[in-house]
């Protein structure tokens, strides 16, 4: 018996696939033609599968022009002459593209036709030919691309797909080996020309780094996957730790800062990108995943703008993600309305500082703040100031029109526009920090001036 067919056959033992004697409900082959995938295809239509319902898919992306047509008649004899059963699936990935993210569309039009021609053939699983070799090859380009923990641990040898699963029973083989098996079984195969294409980076690590770091250790396919293997086993815990506690949270969106900072930092970023993807996120990166964290430090009302149209928001003692929708709707129900006095006064994140004289030295002693304006008012000196929350039907008279609190905001920064006050004097706005002041309080002689500090 072949390495391969010891390896393959150990590895369908360990995915629990039915072997002889105990066929699967069926199987979905992916057949480029390529060594990987003949091998693959050989291996499970021998008696290692007895009757197993097993079917070819090639996939045509009609991206390679004529050697494209050559591949797949290649494969359509290929099976023809086993008696296997065939399909052929064209996809014009260039015009779905627009020939943007071409190999990203590619995938995903790849795993979509498996699973179409699985489900209309009732089978169960659908294998795939990646090996070890491949594996390597992701790992390195993973770890120069900065990838975490769940991109160093390669490919998974399986996983699901909607109602089916995908298994790679190849994945403990390197290409040479499922090379040799070709040769010891008389199988031909295609080989696709741009494979040999250096200035495509996995070409590079194929034909460039990998075999250098065989000339280090002969065996470094072998020990790369190793390190995958190991490092999964260590991210399937991490990964089952941050999925209990998202579980046991009452809100999948909101969860107190306490209960957040008392987890491992391996845990609480996992727990923070299913929170995020329970918003309706997709995946998060470790930049957005610390700027989370940097609100968590910041105390209430900060918040920070993630992709997606999503916002992380410190509320109270909690970490809450919602929509720009739900925050500007909650920015809206929680007015807050706070007398000013002489000196400083805070406002949320912003300093308004009252003075009966001007202050040369505001703008230094409050220079952590990166915005500033100050206005001066012909006021009574005993006049109730004040600072509130701006809503959209406020309005105030300058510059000898009416200047509308609505149509002024959106001249702002999303952040500015939810967090900046309007300046009341007997409950009227008087002020929109940024904008004119009230017509009726300019003067020559002016009683009180405001400074306001905003970061």
């Amino acid at each position: 018996m072949s390495i391969l067919s010891v390896k393959g056959r150990r590895m369908l033992e360990a995915l629990g696939v039915p072997l002889a004697g105990d066929a699967p409900e069926g199987i979905v082959v992916g057949f480029s033609g390529g060594a990987d995938s003949a091998a693959l295809l050989h291996f499970l239509t021998s008696d290692m599968l007895l009757g197993a319902r097993i079917t070819a898919l090639h996939i045509n992306h009609m991206l390679r022009g004529d050697e494209a047509e050559r591949d797949e008649r290649f494969c359509r004899d290929f099976c023809s002459e086993r008696g296997i059963a065939f399909e052929a699936v064209h996809i014009n990935i260039a015009e779905i593209s627009g020939g943007v993210a071409v190999e990203e569309t590619a995938r995903n039009e790849r795993y979509a036709a498996l699973a179409d021609c699985a489900r209309r053939h009732g089978a169960k699983y659908i294998a795939l030919a990646h090996t070890e070799t491949d594996n390597a090859e992701t790992l390195i380009f993973n770890i120069v691309r900065g990838s975490g923990l769940r991109g160093a641990c390669g490919i998974p040898a399986s996983r699901p797909c909607g109602d089916f699963t995908i298994i790679r029973p190849l994945l403990s083989c390197t290409r040479a080996e499922t090379e040799e098996y070709c040769r010891e079984n008389g199988i031909e195969y295609v080989t696709d020309a741009t494979n040999s294409d250096t200035h495509y980076t996995r070409n590079f690590i194929r034909h460039e780094i990998l075999p250098r770091l065989r000339r280090i250790n002969p065996a470094a396919d072998d020990s790369l996957g190793s390190l995958c293997s190991l490092l999964s086993c260590d991210s399937d815990f991490i990964e089952g730790e941050a999925q209990r506690f998202f579980a046991s949270l009452a809100d999948r969106r909101t969860v107190p800062i306490a209960a957040l900072t008392s987890l491992h930092e391996a845990v609480r970023t996992r727990v923070l990108a299913r929170m995020y993807h329970a918003a309706g996120g997709g995946d998060i990166d470790s930049l957005h995943i610390r700027a989370v964290c940097d609100i968590m430090r910041g105390g209430a009302g900060k918040k920070t703008e993630l992709p997606c149209g999503i916002f992380a928001v410190a509320t109270g003692d909690s970490i809450t993600f919602m929509t720009r929708i739900e925050l500007e709707e909650a920015m809206r129900s929680k007015i807050l309305d706070i007398p000013l006095v002489l000196g400083e006064n805070r406002f949320g994140n912003s300093l308004i500082f009252v003075s009966h004289e001007p202050d040369a030295a505001a703008e230094a002693r409050y220079g952590d703040y990166s915005v500033h304006f100050v206005k001066s008012f012909c006021l009574n000196e005993n006049a109730a100031l004040s600072a509130r929350t701006a809503q959209p039907t406020d309005s105030y008279r300058a510059g000898g029109i009416t200047r509308k609190i609505k149509k002024l905001r959106t001249e702002l920064s999303f952040s500015a526009r939810n967090r900046r006050p309007v300046i009341c004097a007997g409950g009227e706005v008087i002020w929109y920090p940024g904008f004119d002041m009230c017509d009726a309080l300019k003067g020559e002689k002016p009683s009180v001036y405001i400074y306001y500090f905003e970061k």
